[in-house]
């Protein structure tokens, strides 16, 4: 900011405006005005709604991982989701399955769900709920984990998310109870009811707990897998 000392200049004189502050007469530059493109401004809405889809998605699983507000978390997820987005042309009006980008999201680098879980869950978005199927294993022959594992936790959560500016999401999850011993479990099916409309993206995660000895939990990374299992878009 420049000062005038002799003669007061009021007004506008190029990129030069002077004016009067507190009895002391002074200049400045006019602001520059950064004029957005279409794509700029397109590119900011991406980008926002992929903040805000990402923390509905967070909120919605940390029942299944205490960590999932880490901000490296965060930033991988919504560069997911802008991805997914463009990739998929979301919002679209068929609905689609298995978003790219999406579906496959680790959150802890350090382990994958599908490495320690080693049968395919199954999974069907009907009348309003999501059906999770887990096939026939044996937990010690199908199951990667850590010594003296006693039980593991199977978590499950779905997340329905509206793209648009509301502040929150429909939300289940469901635990099963594992015991770690060399034995054929049958086929199970989990309903998973969730409320689903229009313009909703779905997303589906699997995690894995560990129970050693006289119930202590595994707390290495590598033995927390969460992963999203599955992917929605509901149509327009």
């Amino acid at each position: 900011m420049a000062r005038q000392h002799t003669i007061f200049v009021s007004g506008k004189l190029e990129n030069i405006i002077f004016y009067n502050f507190r009895g002391t007469p002074c200049a400045r530059t006019m602001p520059v005005r950064v004029r957005q493109t279409k794509a700029t401004k397109n590119s900011a809405a991406l980008f926002g709604l992929a903040a805000r889809t990402g923390r509905l998605i967070r909120e919605g699983l940390s029942v299944l991982s205490h960590d999932l507000a880490d901000p490296t978390v965060m930033q991988r997820l919504n560069s997911a989701l802008i991805k997914c987005l463009k990739a998929d042309g979301i919002p679209k009006n068929q609905p689609l399955e298995n978003l790219s980008f999406l579906t496959g999201f680790v959150f802890h680098n350090d382990t994958t769900f599908y490495s320690r879980f080693k049968k395919k869950l199954q999974l069907a978005l009907k009348h309003q709920e999501v059906v999770v199927t887990i096939p026939k294993l044996n937990p010690v022959k199908d199951i990667s984990a850590p010594a003296h594992t006693k039980t593991v936790i199977l978590k499950l959560g779905a997340v329905a998310c509206s793209l648009d500016k509301t502040s929150s999401a429909n939300q289940i999850h469901r635990e099963f109870t594992i015991p770690y011993i060399d034995i054929n479990r049958p086929l199970q099916t989990a309903e998973l009811p969730l409320p689903v409309t229009k313009n909703q993206l779905v997303v589906v995660a699997a995690a894995l707990r560990y129970i050693k000895g006289t119930n202590v939990q595994a707390d290495e990374k590598r033995w927390m897998p969460i992963e999203v299992v599955g992917t929605y878009w509901s149509g327009t």
